[in-house]
């Protein structure tokens, strides 16, 4: 198990074009993906 951060673009499915790019932390033994919901209003 082990942690390290990546890059990854967040985008609006129904506007692609509001996008953004951020850093998460992942976390090699999680199960799921959990994205603060202020990026819910991108």
């Amino acid at each position: 198990m082990g942690v390290f951060s990546v890059k990854a673009r967040i985008w609006n499915v129904r506007e692609p074009a509001r996008s953004t790019t951020v850093d998460l932390l992942v976390d090699t033994g999680s199960t799921y993906t959990v994205i603060p919901a202020g990026y819910s209003r991108i």
